[in-house]
């Protein structure tokens, strides 16, 4: 494939971009107390949790391809690509923003329709706000000493669970 001027524009314009972010990023945040915090982490507990942040990263991107099968041949590598780009916008625009990129680049990629794509994003956001509830449910239920609030506890997150199965 032949490197054409536009290739090289758009290179050009990526990296102004990431250089002006990362010095927006450098006068914002203090650079020696970040590196002190992190060295005074514990390196077991960081890597533990690094890995646990791969492992749901990874879930959750077999998860949103599963969903997206049904509408285009979607390989896992494109699948975490992709939620990884989202995440990146996320962190970056306001209003879950993210999401949005990532349909939009996901649905031109995958040649769908980029409504298509936002769809399995909001079940795939869905899913995760009634986990979230459930969670705290069975949580609650688990931790509280009275036995009303208990019972109260554990019918609603049968409610809930019975909800998430029917959506």
């Amino acid at each position: 494939m032949p490197v054409t001027w536009r290739s090289r524009l758009r290179l050009l314009v990526g990296i102004a971009i990431s250089v002006a972010f990362l010095a927006v990023l450098l006068t914002r945040v203090d650079v020696g107390g970040a590196v002190r915090e992190i060295t005074r982490a514990d390196p077991v507990l960081l890597i533990g949790a690094l890995a646990l942040v791969w492992v749901e990263i990874a879930i959750r991107a077999q998860r949103w391809r599963w969903l997206l099968i049904p509408h285009a041949a979607v390989t896992y590598p494109a699948s975490i690509s992709y939620l990884c780009i989202g995440y990146f916008a996320n962190s970056m625009l306001p209003a879950r923003l993210g999401d949005v990129v990532r349909a939009y680049l996901a649905g031109r990629s995958f040649g769908i329709s980029r409504l298509t794509a936002l769809g399995t994003i909001m079940v795939e956001r869905i899913g995760d706000g009634l986990w979230m509830v459930a969670t705290a449910l069975a949580t609650t239920a688990t931790v509280l000493a009275a036995t009303t609030l208990q019972a109260s506890a554990f019918w609603l997150l049968v409610a809930v669970a019975v909800a998430a199965a029917v959506a």
